[in-house]
């Protein structure tokens, strides 16, 4: 199901647990989360091929301009507190495929997903002549398996770890 769905379902226990998803300290007090993540990614962020655009791995660097990420997700630490704050705008997608049409689309200055993914949906959407990858990459994140709270599953939870 879409992430953000799964997210809802495993909150509300009515899945057993959700992958991927980030650990933060808001999602630590929903779910139960394995002591080592299953993964970990380069959080990528991607732009029009032939729009200029200065990043030198900076969020200060894209003041002012709007970018697209999965609906419900996380891109680092300093991305998340600028969008808190009102320094950076951010929509949401339903999905990352969504997310990478509408930057080619150039409705958004920049979209922000993992690396590998983007990558092998610019090519797989046939725009890989029109999207690229900024360097460097805003952050390593680690992705875990979430669990929901309900008891019975801590000790599933204790045989993943």
């Amino acid at each position: 199901m879409p992430w953000a769905r799964g997210y809802a379902a495993v909150k509300a226990g009515e899945a057993t647990a959700l992958i991927p998803t980030i650990r933060s300290v808001e999602r630590e007090a929903l779910f139960d989360f394995p002591g080592e993540p299953i993964f970990q990614a380069e959080i990528a962020l991607f732009a029009r091929a032939f729009k200029p655009l200065k990043w030198s791995g900076r969020p200060s660097d894209l003041v002012g301009l709007s970018f697209v990420r999965l609906r419900g997700a996380l891109v680092s630490p300093e991305f998340d507190q600028a969008v808190r704050e009102g320094r950076l705008h951010c929509e949401q997608a339903h999905g990352f495929g969504a997310a990478m049409r509408m930057l080619a689309a150039g409705r958004f200055d920049f979209a922000a997903m993992p690396k590998l993914a983007g990558l092998q949906i610019a090519a797989a959407e046939g725009l890989s002549a029109r999207v690229r990858v900024l360097e460097p990459a805003p952050h390593v994140q680690a992705f875990y398996l979430a669990f929901a709270r309900p008891p019975e599953l801590a000790k599933l939870r204790q045989r993943v770890d």
